[in-house]
Protein backbone atom coordinates (compact mmCIF):
# COMPACT_ATOMS: atom_id res chain seq x y z
CA UNK A 1 0.00 0.00 0.00
CA UNK A 2 1.06 3.54 -0.73
CA UNK A 3 -0.08 6.83 0.69
CA UNK A 4 -2.26 8.99 -1.55
CA UNK A 5 -2.43 6.27 -4.25
CA UNK A 6 -5.77 4.57 -4.75
CA UNK A 7 -5.69 0.84 -4.00
CA UNK A 8 -7.62 0.44 -7.28
CA UNK A 9 -4.37 1.13 -9.11
CA UNK A 10 -2.24 -2.01 -9.17
CA UNK A 11 1.54 -1.90 -9.44
CA UNK A 12 1.30 -3.04 -13.06
CA UNK A 13 -1.19 -0.31 -13.90
CA UNK A 14 0.90 2.33 -12.10
CA UNK A 15 3.89 1.30 -14.23
CA UNK A 16 1.82 1.62 -17.40
CA UNK A 17 0.58 5.08 -16.39
CA UNK A 18 4.11 6.15 -15.46
CA UNK A 19 5.61 4.83 -18.70
CA UNK A 20 3.10 6.71 -20.85
CA UNK A 21 4.35 9.86 -22.51
CA UNK A 22 2.75 13.12 -23.62
CA UNK A 23 0.01 12.35 -26.12
CA UNK A 24 -0.29 8.66 -25.24
CA UNK A 25 -3.83 7.52 -24.51
CA UNK A 26 -5.45 5.10 -22.12
CA UNK A 27 -8.92 3.73 -22.77
CA UNK A 28 -11.03 2.73 -19.80
CA UNK A 29 -13.56 0.33 -21.27
CA UNK A 30 -16.68 -1.33 -19.92
CA UNK A 31 -17.29 -5.04 -19.34
CA UNK A 32 -18.95 -5.42 -22.76
CA UNK A 33 -16.01 -4.00 -24.70
CA UNK A 34 -13.96 -6.53 -26.75
CA UNK A 35 -10.76 -5.57 -24.90
CA UNK A 36 -8.92 -8.85 -25.39
CA UNK A 37 -9.02 -8.43 -29.16
CA UNK A 38 -7.63 -4.88 -29.06
CA UNK A 39 -4.26 -4.19 -30.60
CA UNK A 40 -3.24 -1.61 -27.99
CA UNK A 41 0.37 -1.75 -26.79
CA UNK A 42 -0.76 -2.72 -23.28
CA UNK A 43 -3.75 -4.32 -21.66
CA UNK A 44 -4.77 -4.34 -18.02
CA UNK A 45 -7.93 -5.34 -16.20
CA UNK A 46 -9.68 -4.26 -13.03
CA UNK A 47 -12.58 -6.72 -12.95
CA UNK A 48 -15.43 -5.76 -10.68
CA UNK A 49 -14.38 -2.11 -10.49
CA UNK A 50 -16.64 0.51 -12.06
CA UNK A 51 -15.13 2.79 -14.67
CA UNK A 52 -16.12 5.96 -12.80
CA UNK A 53 -14.09 4.86 -9.77
CA UNK A 54 -11.14 3.96 -11.97
CA UNK A 55 -11.41 7.32 -13.78
CA UNK A 56 -11.21 9.17 -10.43
CA UNK A 57 -8.23 7.11 -9.28
CA UNK A 58 -6.36 7.76 -12.53
CA UNK A 59 -7.13 11.48 -12.65
CA UNK A 60 -5.76 11.86 -9.12
CA UNK A 61 -2.26 11.10 -10.42
CA UNK A 62 -2.43 11.49 -14.21
CA UNK A 63 -1.74 14.74 -16.06
CA UNK A 64 -4.31 15.32 -18.80
CA UNK A 65 -3.25 16.89 -22.10
CA UNK A 66 -4.22 20.57 -22.05
CA UNK A 67 -2.67 21.24 -25.47
CA UNK A 68 -5.59 19.61 -27.29
CA UNK A 69 -9.21 20.74 -27.32
CA UNK A 70 -10.70 17.34 -26.51
CA UNK A 71 -8.44 15.21 -24.29
CA UNK A 72 -11.36 12.88 -23.51
CA UNK A 73 -13.28 10.72 -25.99
CA UNK A 74 -16.54 8.82 -25.47
CA UNK A 75 -18.17 6.22 -27.71
CA UNK A 76 -21.24 7.66 -29.45
CA UNK A 77 -24.53 5.86 -29.08
CA UNK A 78 -25.02 3.60 -32.08
CA UNK A 79 -27.58 5.02 -34.52
CA UNK A 80 -31.00 3.55 -33.75
CA UNK A 81 -30.03 2.50 -30.22
CA UNK A 82 -32.45 3.99 -27.68
CA UNK A 83 -29.98 3.69 -24.80
CA UNK A 84 -29.40 6.85 -22.80
CA UNK A 85 -25.84 6.54 -21.44
CA UNK A 86 -26.45 7.67 -17.87
CA UNK A 87 -22.82 6.97 -17.05
CA UNK A 88 -21.83 9.98 -19.14
CA UNK A 89 -23.32 12.29 -16.51
CA UNK A 90 -21.15 10.59 -13.87
CA UNK A 91 -18.10 11.03 -16.10
CA UNK A 92 -18.93 14.71 -16.59
CA UNK A 93 -19.24 15.24 -12.81
CA UNK A 94 -15.82 13.66 -12.28
CA UNK A 95 -14.26 15.68 -15.09
CA UNK A 96 -15.77 18.88 -13.69
CA UNK A 97 -14.16 18.14 -10.32
CA UNK A 98 -10.80 18.09 -12.13
CA UNK A 99 -11.41 21.34 -14.02
CA UNK A 100 -12.79 19.98 -17.29
CA UNK A 101 -16.18 20.40 -18.95
CA UNK A 102 -18.30 19.21 -21.89
CA UNK A 103 -16.11 21.17 -24.32
CA UNK A 104 -13.20 18.85 -23.46
CA UNK A 105 -15.08 15.73 -24.60
CA UNK A 106 -15.18 14.31 -28.11
CA UNK A 107 -17.50 11.60 -29.37
CA UNK A 108 -16.46 8.77 -31.68
CA UNK A 109 -18.75 6.27 -33.43
CA UNK A 110 -18.53 2.64 -32.29
CA UNK A 111 -16.20 1.24 -34.94
CA UNK A 112 -14.11 4.40 -34.97
CA UNK A 113 -13.76 4.01 -31.21
CA UNK A 114 -12.55 0.43 -31.69
CA UNK A 115 -9.93 1.64 -34.19
CA UNK A 116 -8.94 4.45 -31.85
CA UNK A 117 -8.42 1.98 -29.00
CA UNK A 118 -6.23 -0.20 -31.22
CA UNK A 119 -3.79 2.74 -31.31
CA UNK A 120 -4.02 3.51 -27.58
CA UNK A 121 -1.07 2.91 -25.31
CA UNK A 122 -3.29 0.90 -22.96
CA UNK A 123 -6.77 -0.54 -22.85
CA UNK A 124 -7.96 -0.91 -19.27
CA UNK A 125 -10.89 -3.29 -18.97
CA UNK A 126 -13.16 -2.36 -16.07
CA UNK A 127 -16.06 -4.23 -14.55
CA UNK A 128 -18.46 -1.45 -15.61
CA UNK A 129 -21.83 -2.87 -16.66
CA UNK A 130 -23.56 0.35 -17.67
CA UNK A 131 -23.73 0.69 -21.44
CA UNK A 132 -21.38 3.10 -23.22
CA UNK A 133 -19.10 3.16 -20.18
CA UNK A 134 -15.99 3.74 -22.32
CA UNK A 135 -13.71 6.75 -22.08
CA UNK A 136 -10.31 7.58 -23.54
CA UNK A 137 -7.89 9.97 -21.82
CA UNK A 138 -4.91 11.66 -23.49
CA UNK A 139 -1.89 12.10 -21.25
CA UNK A 140 -0.40 15.53 -20.81
CA UNK A 141 2.78 16.87 -19.29
CA UNK A 142 3.82 17.66 -15.75
CA UNK A 143 4.79 21.23 -15.07
CA UNK A 144 8.03 21.87 -13.20
CA UNK A 145 7.68 21.04 -9.50
CA UNK A 146 4.12 19.77 -9.90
Amino acid sequence: MLKKISPLLSGDLLKILCDMGHGDEIAIVDANYPAYSCKAAHYSAVPGIGSVDILKAILDIFPVDTYVQKPFQLMKVVEGDTTVPVIWEDYKKVLKAYGFNENHIGYIDRFGFYEYCDKAYCVLSSGERRLYGNIIIKKGVLQAYE
